[in-house]
């Protein structure tokens, strides 16, 4: 009987336990997502509009410079926002805590780019900048995997493939990239690179689309536990 009572007493403890994280990390992810889409929203307003003056479409006038200053700062308070989310949910997983750190290290460093008129300095700025991006990932995808284990195992998979597709896409945009400059088969890289730039389009898309599920998937774990009073009868 006494056995029993302590082992009850466990399994409250931990059901609480998954309760408290699954509805902190739901809203998280929410979050997340929210601050993902805007990042998206005005990323492609300030390529856009670069391209656009550098093609001559637009006029360098003031206002267009105010407008990607006030998008640079947007992005900036958004990369803080999202860190600041990462961080806090490294609580329960200290991989967020890294992928936070580094997500702002790489939006100040692509923003830097951006306003940057050395074109070695830019190119040395870029890599590092893809190389904190990389990382970041990294982290981020190795917190959603542990943070869905035991709530939506395949939801969890589901971020290990997307890991491995995007090391694939990486290295097949670098190994073509390098392929370009060599004569005969530069025409074959540049194909490459077009292909490899729009399923980079489709990885960012799922990307958001993970993030979305796995907020789903803790919330309704989270909703779940406090129905049955956080303990499994």
């Amino acid at each position: 009987m006494y056995g029993d009572e302590n082992e009850r007493e466990i399994t409250e403890r931990i059901d609480w336990a998954m309760l408290d994280r699954c509805k902190f990390l739901g809203k998280k992810m929410k979050t997340i997502f929210i601050i993902s889409l805007l990042m998206v929203i005005v990323s492609s307003l300030i390529t856009g509009t670069t391209l656009l003056a550098d093609q001559g479409m637009l006029r360098g006038t003031k206002g267009m410079l105010y407008f990607l200053i006030l998008c640079a700062g947007a992005i900036i308070v958004f990369a803080i926002a999202y860190c600041v989310a990462l961080i806090s949910m490294g609580g329960y997983y200290e991989a967020f805590t890294y992928s936070g750190i580094l997500m702002v290290v790489a939006s100040f460093l692509s923003v830097w780019k951006e306003f940057n008129e050395s074109a070695g300095l830019a190119l040395l700025i870029s890599l590092a900048s893809s190389v904190a991006e990389i990382f970041q990932m990294k982290f981020f995808v190795d917190g959603c995997e542990s943070s869905l284990y035991g709530v939506d195992n395949s939801l969890a998979a589901s971020w290990s493939t997307y890991w491995k597709i995007y090391v694939t896409i990486l290295a097949a945009g670098i190994v073509a990239a390098f392929c370009f400059i060599i004569p005969g088969i530069n025409i074959l890289a540049a194909l490459v690179i077009l292909i490899v730039g729009v399923v980079s389009i489709g990885i960012s898309i799922w990307m958001l689309i993970l993030i979305k599920q796995s907020s789903d998937a803790l919330t309704r774990r989270a909703v779940t536990l406090e129905y049955k009073g956080g303990v499994v009868s």
